[in-house]
């Protein structure tokens, strides 16, 4: 448990002694999932820090407006949304579940915040989430105007997700997508049946799926 405690990012640097010495008084919650398990929905309250450990998990983005939903494939070893805890709007902004078995590590944020308070490596790590969440978000504006009409669609679906890697599903309408990137339903249309021909997507009815979004 240790060894896979030191994978999680903000733990990262700590000592065995340190970690034990955690595990002695912290209030730790640790847990079994299952397949389709629902770990969050979007919209709840996030009042704790939710760490998986192992398996793999899904999240999904649901536009207000019920316009366009992304969902998409996430590693294990991660912690779920660190950035919601603090701050105005303290929600979760997607749901996630569980696609196959896997653990995971609750903590209470009243916990985290005496983890804050008392260990410099874990605050240190903590803000390198933030900042590095803070940095890629500034990296991807841009002016869309200035992009083609592939670049505009991955920018869009990019912007969206928690990650560039695996594999990402969007339920959208081309005339929605059409309209969000501003570009004529005709013209998106061709771009996706193009990219579809280079095998870069796989599209259905009222859905496109990037196989390898990190490759385009």
């Amino acid at each position: 448990m240790f060894e896979k405690m030191q994978l999680l990012p903000l733990f990262q640097g700590l000592s065995f002694r340190e970690l034990s010495e955690i595990v002695e008084w912290m209030k730790m919650d640790f847990c079994q999932f299952h397949p389709n398990d629902v770990i969050i929905s979007q919209g709840d309250r996030c009042r704790s820090l939710i760490f998986i450990i192992s398996g793999d998990v899904c999240a999904e983005y649901v536009d207000t407006d019920r316009r366009f939903a992304l969902t998409e494939d996430l590693p294990s070893s991660l912690v779920l949304e660190p950035y919601s805890i603090y701050g105005m709007y303290q929600n979760y902004t997607r749901s996630y579940w569980m696609r196959t078995e896997g653990s995971g590590l609750v903590i209470p944020k009243n916990v985290f915040n005496e983890l804050l308070r008392r260990y410099q490596i874990i605050r240190t790590n903590y803000l390198n989430l933030i900042c590095t969440r803070l940095q890629n978000n500034n990296i991807k504006l841009c002016n869309i105007s200035t992009l083609g009409i592939k670049d505009k669609i991955v920018k869009f679906v990019s912007d969206l997700a928690c990650s560039n890697k695996g594999n990402k599903c969007l339920r959208i309408k081309m005339e929605v997508l059409a309209g969000i990137i501003d570009e004529t339903r005709l013209n998106v249309s061709r771009e996706l049946n193009k990219m579809q021909l280079e095998k870069k997507i796989k599209m259905k009815r009222g859905m496109i799926e990037f196989v390898d979004f990190q490759k385009l």
